[in-house]
């Protein structure tokens, strides 16, 4: 009594299980709601962590278009290095997946443009996971900004950090180990 039954549990494929994956692995198997169907990275200690937290369940992949096609799977949550979000959450989108996505959701504007584009396409929901804006801090610094209490802003400045490792992308190469 009160709790869901096997067809009432969101069957979740996870891609990249370490770093923030990791947590949400951690967050998802002991959830009554939930199953972790299936989990993928191209790590070797990371996929097997994501091995290790679904108790053996999930199935394991390397490739996340081999995950995107398990014809179980109710949505995907990508938590991949941040060059892959736009094209892994297009990917399980146009197969008809939910999909969560960690931020940063793109890394340019048109990647954001594609992902829009196949979540309505496909009527799926698609959610990126921005937390940070929803704290206190993030909230007054809103509010200061909206009663004017900082003046009229001139101009915003945003950034995106470069990812730390790997080659030319521009580089036709061997994926690393």
């Amino acid at each position: 009594k009160g709790r869901p039954g096997a067809n009432d549990k969101l069957a979740i494929g996870v891609i990249g299980c370490g770093g923030q994956g990791g947590a949400h692995l951690n967050f998802l198997s002991g959830r009554d709601d939930v199953r972790l169907a299936a989990v993928c990275d191209v790590y070797g200690p990371h996929l097997q962590k994501g091995i290790d937290v679904s108790e053996g369940k999930a199935t394991p992949y390397t490739d996340y278009r081999k995950l995107l096609d398990q014809n179980d799977l109710d949505a995907a949550l990508i938590a991949s290095p941040d060059h892959w979000h736009g094209l892994m959450a297009v990917d399980a989108a146009n197969r008809g997946l939910d999909v969560y996505c960690e931020k940063p959701a793109s890394k340019t504007v048109e990647e954001g443009a594609a992902m829009l584009k196949a979540a309505r396409s496909n009527n799926i929901v698609m959610q990126i996971g921005s937390q940070g804006r929803s704290t206190p801090a993030a909230a007054q610094s809103w509010n200061y900004i909206r009663n004017g209490k900082i003046g009229d802003v001139k101009k915003v400045v945003c950034w995106h950090e470069d990812n730390r490792l790997g080659g030319d992308p521009s580089q036709n190469q061997a994926p690393p180990a």
